[in-house]
């Protein structure tokens, strides 16, 4: 997946709701990312975070075991209950979102029935095993909690449908980033056909007479980003002879609905004089007027350019005439 399980969870707020489930029923909880890492825990038992978590060898089986979920769901159950390598009864529920299996809802590090002699031994023999302080270890032993399976079952189903939530949030959550992904795109698409073209998008509010320019109509008129003009500022960027054709062709398209699509030279905030292609229509539904703007400067300058070579030409072409 494109996104990581933190972008689309909101973790501290798992968190702090895991910490009431553990408040209320004394279930403790976790919930694990793929790769291992623990992103809450709430009611964690000291034998696994001060032990069993903190050897190397262990905590890579705890891993193992923690991630492998889907190799002991059977058919149609939303959980599975297990016991770790370490002796401890477990359970888990997986996090799928969009058909990837990101994270678990854990619980667990907890006995089902109260320990009996062969139970302590092995754990005593862990200990030793791995080179913990055997009182210390046996301390924490005693100190794991003893559910019914009921009990512990019932936990674990809430916790199953909590981990079907976090999945329903967490695919909300992917598609409104894949959304806000597809947009930023089409807006850096839109951006560069704008530049490449030198036109840009404008509109404006009839009541209020607020104007929205894309980036390439501020290029175009050469100011900052920042300006903000109203739709009577804009229109004094048009020169004296354009300002009243424009004035004009806006009045129309608010009174008739009438399109326009004119011609006319603007001076920039910088003072440079522009041809300016403009392109209008009224949508009286959503009390906008709104277009394209286009600098076409170069194009009419060439243009122009042509037809005084082609008069230039038309011009020999008649003096030779006239010689013969």
């Amino acid at each position: 997946m494109k996104y990581t399980f933190k972008e689309l969870i909101d973790v501290p707020k798992l968190q702090e709701l895991t910490d009431e489930l553990h408040i209320a029923t004394s279930i403790p909880s976790a919930i694990i990312a793929m790769d291992g890492e623990i992103l809450t825990g709430s009611g964690w038992q000291k034998i696994c975070t001060d032990f069993h978590r903190k050897h190397p060898q262990i905590k890579n089986e705890c891993i193992k075991s923690d991630t492998n979920i889907r190799t002991k769901l059977t058919e149609g159950e939303p959980f599975a209950i297990y016991k770790c390598p370490r002796g401890l009864v477990d359970a888990s529920s997986p996090v799928i979102i969009a058909g990837e299996h990101v994270a678990n809802v854990f619980s667990g590090q907890v006995f089902l029935e109260p320990p009996d002699e062969t139970t302590e031994q092995f754990f005593r023999e862990q200990a030793r095993k791995f080179g913990f302080d055997e009182t210390e270890y046996m301390k924490a032993f005693k100190e794991v909690p003893i559910f019914t399976e009921k009990k512990f079952r019932a936990g674990i189903s809430f916790l199953a449908k909590l981990a079907q939530s976090i999945a329903d949030t967490g695919l909300t959550r992917l598609r409104e980033l894949e959304g806000m992904e597809a947009l930023e795109k089409t807006q850096r698409l839109l951006t560069d056909t704008e530049k490449m073209g030198k036109v840009g998008g404008w509109e404006f509010n009839i009541h209020t007479e607020k104007t929205t320019w894309t980036e390439e109509v501020y290029n175009i008129h050469e100011v900052d980003l920042t300006y903000d003009p109203t739709v009577r500022e804009a229109v004094n960027f048009y020169t004296p002879d354009s300002r009243s054709i424009i004035e004009q062709a806006i009045d129309r398209a608010i009174e008739h609905g009438e399109p326009f699509d004119v011609e006319l030279e603007i001076m920039t905030g910088k003072g440079n004089l522009r041809i300016a292609h403009t392109i209008g229509k009224a949508d009286l539904e959503h009390n906008r007027v709104h277009g394209f703007f286009q600098d076409i400067t170069k194009r009419k300058r060439a243009e122009e350019a042509l037809r005084k070579v082609n008069k230039q030409y038309q011009r020999l072409l008649e003096d030779l005439g006239d010689n013969f």
